[in-house]
């Protein structure tokens, strides 16, 4: 991948930030709806409880920051990283 095929990937990602943050939310909802209807406690309110940061609580652009991909593209970018 060239440096520049990153640059354009962080920033579709980017572009998209609000889209897909507005997704992983939606599917944490229907995960806790889900997990109480089958009588167990949701792991995102365990998480909570032990001090995680929801993601709803999160900006679209924190979250997005916080991903492993976005932060291995930036690493990559930050070193000139490019392979085949």
């Amino acid at each position: 991948m060239s440096l520049e095929y990153l640059r354009n990937v962080l920033a579709d990602l980017e572009e998209a930030a609000e889209r897909l943050h507005l997704a992983i939310v939606r599917k944490e909802v229907l995960e806790d709806m889900a997990a109480l209807l089958s009588g167990r406690i949701p792991g995102n309110t365990v998480a909570e409880a032990f001090g995680a940061t929801a993601v709803a609580d999160v900006s679209p652009a924190v979250w997005l920051a916080s991903t492993p991909l976005v932060r291995a593209v930036h690493a990559a970018l930050a070193q000139g990283i490019v392979g085949d």
